[in-house]
């Protein structure tokens, strides 16, 4: 349910090399295409959805000062927030396992006990739905994939019913779709430019926001329990072309800053040369990049938490392997990590905040 580098659904969520010699020989010198040693997790994107990308090249680059290698920092304790792993649910600090076919899977909201996610199927590129129950059964809700533009679902949970919206750039149609949690039913395909009217209140401050009555809430994910702070992820050009991703946090009174965590780019990060191995394609090809995908959230009123990964791949064949780690920093700028690399599983933290 994500939107890769500059271009984000919410807004609402990346020092040094060592052993250069050893990371040419991790990737190999020689032009084959035979097979790699790299793990099978892997997760397919096309290379235009990545960030900028900067070849690995055999330069060291050090840590600049005040720039964070997420992956070198100390291990903490778990998130303490709802999130998604790959296809586990950890709800109130205990895993549920899924049987989600999706591969980003983002928490939407809980209606009769069932949660409510969104991701995308394999090898569909559309939004879709999913319901489920305590024993990690998932129900597709609606017809399968939908378009969805301008605005994100959303969830209406005093009523069980999910909305989304999708908005024809070419012809300006507006195509809104009522879709039944409980049933799993689409229950009705809206095309008219005028709203209707009648629903449940609820429903109707939904589709208020669709049809240009209201606005989105402020990203309540990005904002601190008690109000003071809101958490946001940027980005900075970095040496060699890179974008240099950074977690910052401002008051919400007068927008001052009080903490900002910048994070290595892929050449300063210490354990590049592991990374770097995991490319399935031709060495002269593969290239690693560090990226931010997911919305950042505060975990209390003093610690934010942010979603880190690199990748690597090959753009000819466009496959991309992803390692991540959630950074948790208080706002005195100390950080950890809060989850072990080696899991290869996409996070994405916290409730969707897209309510009305």
């Amino acid at each position: 349910m994500q939107l890769r580098s500059r271009s984000r659904r919410l807004a609402l969520v990346a020092v040094t090399v060592t052993a250069l010699a050893g990371a040419l020989a991790a990737c190999g010198e020689e032009e084959s295409d035979g097979p790699s040693s790299a793990p099978s997790s892997t997760s397919s994107a096309p290379a235009s959805a990545a960030p900028s990308k900067a070849a690995f090249t055999p330069k060291s680059a050090p840590l600049p000062e005040g720039v964070v290698d997420p992956f070198e920092l100390p291990l903490g304790k778990p998130p303490a927030i709802d999130r998604a792993v790959g296809t586990t649910l950890v709800l109130d600090g205990r895993p549920l396992e899924t049987d989600l076919p999706g591969t980003s899977v983002q928490i939407m909201g809980t209606v009769d006990g069932r949660v409510v996610v969104t991701g995308a199927a394999p090898g569909d590129s559309l939004t879709s739905f999913w319901a489920v129950d305590e024993s990690g059964h998932a129900q597709r809700l609606g017809t399968g994939g939908y378009e969805s533009y301008s605005y994100p679902p959303i969830l209406v949970e005093e009523t069980g019913h999910l909305w989304v919206n999708f908005d024809d750039r070419g012809t300006g149609r507006r195509v809104v779709r009522e879709i039944d949690v409980r049933s799993g039913e689409e229950l009705q395909k809206l095309t008219s430019p005028v709203e209707p009217s009648g629903l449940d209140p609820a429903d109707q401050a939904a589709l208020d926001v669709y049809y240009g009555k209201a606005k989105l809430p402020a990203d309540a994910g990005a904002l601190s329990p008690d109000g003071v702070h809101r958490v946001s992820i940027g980005f900075e050009d970095a040496a060699g072309g890179e974008d240099r991703y950074f977690v910052q946090v401002r008051t919400v009174a007068d927008k001052k800053v009080v903490l900002k965590i910048p994070f290595a780019v892929a050449p300063e990060l210490a354990n590049l040369q592991q990374i770097y191995s995991r490319c399935t394609g031709r060495p002269r090809r593969c290239a690693a990049w560090v990226d931010m995908d997911s919305a950042p959230y505060f975990e209390d009123d003093q610690h934010v938490l942010a979603e880190v990964s690199v990748g690597v791949g090959d753009d000819a064949r466009g496959e991309t392997v992803y390692v991540s780690t959630v950074v948790r920093c208080d706002l005195a700028g100390t950080c950890e990590r809060t989850t072990d690399e080696s899991d290869d599983r996409e996070v994405n933290l916290g409730v969707d905040p897209s309510a009305p």
